[in-house]
């Protein structure tokens, strides 16, 4: 592709450059000479052929009377407007000023744009005041990409963060954090006079170009965007013809102060860069920018320029005391988390063991009771035959009922209390939320599968006691019916007969006493009641004290044969 000005030579021998302006989507030359001259139709071709297909020229060549243009895209009329440039020419007077003008609407094309003059675009940019500097950049910014600007003049490559500049076309894909770095400058600083996609990464030439002025102009350009991405507030402040950058920072100290812009030291906007993208790195924002603004603050001297060199180095430094800090602090906290969840172990422990220990005490009064009723019954009843009565089985079926019944209320406890650790365990994850990293706190809970693991360590021992009790219940209560008597079969007391007594009677080994015991108890029983009239006990008291043993009823006698 032919520059501007080697195509003006086509149509005038002798041009002059009038004006040159430039942007990323609009190129105006203007030349003039004293001896036009008409190109061959194939040298017009090859001009408007050799443009990239994404632009789109117009030529006007503009006489005393009459003023004639083609456009690129309307090639069909090429050679009419030669015919025409030819014609003026021919019919002109020597010494005619003939004004040639060319026009280069650009457009991008898979990211790439054209730069047809870095002189013109430089001598641009001078002329604008850096409001409107940054608005040339805006055209570009709110592509929302990583450009390759390719110079037609053939210069060397250069390039920014985010733009290369090279004299062949060609398209490289980036990582693009345009949209992620405005959306956290609008969280921590205000710029006043910027509403564009504009970063400080446009500006910072990471190779610089062959052109001083440029290097100079993209210099300040990247200052003030580091600045305006760093302070609290910023805005442009022009005291007629000089425009300065006004900033306020609160850190250590609160500064503000309006910025000279007329030179800016390459070494300090190196310097400025290295924070800027440091604190818009990653990690915790709010934090680096606090820090960046108290060393900012402190090394500020009032001078023309934020910051000193090594103001970095010292940002630095101070990160990793603070982090330092941070990580103690983190190993307390991440130390009582663990005692948290420790004691939510011992209390899971617990819960289980004085499940275990009603179980316990539910034997001991089922023992109790059978041992005791044992007893007691031996040492009361010598005729015990290892039989209960139904008083005894009522009170033992007693006994299971209400341990039944704190069963089932054991368990609604146990089922309570196991609820209401799952919740605390819970909201001791909530609680830590905003202290620590939601992964890395994700990652403690669930180390030995978090609450999980206690769940069913709960369950487990819930229904293993839970079990074991039932089955006490029904061993229990089957003893109780097993050995109780409920229909008890009544034993007639045995009278002691005639052999018992005279055993008695003839035992050398009894005592006397014992043997008219004997004798009386079988006589009151088996003796029939007297009848017939009472004695008179007044007249009759001699006859009857003298009363013949022949009256009295005969007593069986037995010969005792030794």
């Amino acid at each position: 592709m032919e520059a501007p000005p080697s195509i003006a030579n086509l149509f005038l021998a002798d041009s002059a450059l009038v004006v040159a302006k430039e942007t990323f989507t609009l190129g105006e030359w203007e030349f003039m000479g004293e001896r036009p001259v008409c190109p061959s139709i194939d040298a017009a071709r090859t001009v408007f052929s050799s443009l990239p297909s994404r632009d789109g020229m117009t030529i006007a060549v503009a006489f005393d009377s009459e003023s004639f243009s083609i456009n690129s895209k309307d090639s069909e009329r090429l050679k009419d407007f030669l015919d025409q440039v030819r014609t003026h020419i021919q019919v002109g007077e020597p010494g005619d000023r003939v004004s040639l003008r060319i026009t280069i609407n650009k457009s991008t094309d898979c990211s790439i744009l054209s730069l047809y003059s870095l002189d013109a675009f430089v001598q641009t940019l001078e002329a604008k005041p850096l409001r409107e500097m940054f608005g040339v950049f805006a055209e570009i910014a709110r592509l929302d990409a990583n450009l390759t600007i390719q110079t037609i003049e053939g210069t060397r490559d250069f390039q920014t963060k985010t733009t290369l500049f090279c004299p062949k076309a060609r398209s490289e894909e980036k990582p693009r954090r345009r949209a992620e770095l405005r959306l956290k400058r609008s969280e921590l600083a205000h710029f006043e006079d910027d509403d564009s996609a504009i970063v400080p990464d446009d500006f910072f030439l990471v190779t610089r170009s062959p052109d001083e002025r440029l290097n100079a102009l993209f210099d300040k350009l990247c200052f003030v965007s580091c600045v305006t991405f760093l302070a609290d507030i910023s805005r442009f402040r022009i005291e007629g013809d000089r425009e300065t950058l006004w900033f306020k920072l609160n850190g250590y100290r609160s500064i503000s102060g309006d910025l000279d812009l007329s030179a800016v030291d390459p070494s300090m906007v190196s310097e400025l860069h290295r924070v800027y993208e440091w604190v818009y790195s990653g990690g915790g924002l709010s934090d680096k920018m606090g820090l960046a603004r108290n060393i900012i603050s402190l090394h500020w001297k009032g001078g023309a320029l934020p910051i000193e060199l090594g103001t970095f180095n010292s940002i630095r430094s101070g990160f990793e005391i603070y982090l330092k800090q941070n990580v103690r602090q983190y190993i307390e906290v991440k130390n009582k988390l663990t005692d948290f969840l420790a004691d939510f172990s011992q209390k899971a422990s617990k819960l289980a063991e004085a499940l275990g220990d009603k179980l316990e005490k539910n034997f001991i009064a089922f023992v109790g009771f059978f041992i005791s009723s044992v007893i007691v019954k031996v040492v009361t009843d010598s005729s015990f035959t290892g039989v209960m009565t139904p008083s005894l089985a009522i009170i033992g079926f007693t006994i299971i009922g209400f341990s039944s019944i704190h069963l089932a209320a054991t368990v609604l406890i146990f089922n309570k209390d196991k609820e209401r650790l799952e919740e605390d365990f819970i909201a001791l994850q909530n609680r830590y939320t905003d202290l620590l990293d939601q992964k890395d706190l994700e990652r403690i809970f669930a180390k030995d599968d978090g609450f999980d693991k206690l769940s069913k360590y709960l369950k487990f021992k819930r229904n293993l006691f839970t079990g074991v009790w039932i089955l006490s219940l029904v061993f229990f209560t089957s003893l109780v019916l097993r050995f109780t008597e409920w229909h008890p079969h009544k034993i007639a007391p045995q009278s002691p007969s005639t052999n018992n007594i005279a055993a008695a009677a003839i035992n050398g080994n009894s005592s006397s006493n014992q043997t008219v015991a004997v004798a009386r108890q079988f006589l009151s029983a088996n003796t029939p009641p007297l009848t017939g009239p009472p004695l008179n006990r007044g007249s009759n008291a001699s006859a009857g004290s003298s009363a013949s043993p022949s009256n009295l009823p005969a007593t069986p006698t037995r010969r005792i044969v030794p």
